[in-house]
């Protein structure tokens, strides 16, 4: 994936997640300014649009996410996509997975990858409701 220097800065705030404590991802005002900021790097909103539109719809790194009231205004949250956090990082994403998906060593009574090895599931679409249930069911004590 062939990415230019302006992308890749982007792409590090964009990862890097808001500096506001209450707020998770930036929206486009705040990437702006950070780029300015950390980058010393002077453009264009419709600059910066056409750019995270490149990174949104050509590379699929960053997705629109829903809109927030913030300073006033209804503002898009732009966000990293699974893509994205794999290639850049993402210090942001371990706050924000829920505590169900941590494991804790004490509450796992073998290593989930003994559990893995153990039993081989490959979900797809012909997955019946009932067949995803049981697998659920079979994996809750881990």
């Amino acid at each position: 994936m062939n990415l230019t220097s302006k992308q890749i800065q982007i792409m590090q705030v964009v990862c890097s997640g808001s500096l506001v404590k209450e707020e998770l991802w930036n929206d486009l005002d705040q990437i702006l300014e950070r780029l300015e900021e950390e980058f010393n790097w002077h453009t264009t909103k419709q600059s910066i649009q056409f750019s995270i539109r490149s990174l949104v719809e050509k590379h699929g790194l960053i997705e629109k996410g829903a809109r927030e009231k913030r300073r006033g205004r209804l503002r898009v949250i732009i966000k990293p996509t699974e893509l994205g956090i794999s290639m850049f990082g993402d210090k942001k994403t371990e706050e924000a997975k829920p505590q169900s998906f941590v494991a804790e060593e004490e509450s796992c009574p073998e290593p989930i990858s003994e559990v893995i090895e153990k039993e081989e599931v490959i979900l797809t679409e012909d997955n019946s409701l009932s067949e995803i249930d049981d697998l659920i069911e079979s994996l809750e004590d881990y």
